[in-house]
């Protein structure tokens, strides 16, 4: 994980377990499982999935990149 976010990647994490808390605090983006995870993943997890379904995380991606591609559009309209 070091390696691929000293390269400029960004990496994902999931997880729901104390033992996955490191994990997902040291991700670029940690998504922990909100039914069945602990409360320490929770707590160092970015997103939070409410239904505990990895088709989540897909939707969320999605979600996260339509905000993104609005944002820059704002940003865009404002700086010109």
């Amino acid at each position: 994980m070091r390696a691929l976010k000293l390269s400029g990647e960004t990496v994902a994490a999931t997880g729901h377990s104390q033992g996955d808390a490191l994990v997902l605090k040291r991700a670029s983006l940690g998504f922990s499982m909100g039914i069945s995870g602990t409360q320490e993943a929770v707590e160092a997890s970015d997103v939070i999935l409410m239904d505990d379904n990895f088709a989540s995380i897909l939707q969320c991606i999605r979600w996260g990149g339509v905000i993104r591609d609005g944002m820059s559009n704002i940003i865009k309209v404002h700086v010109l």
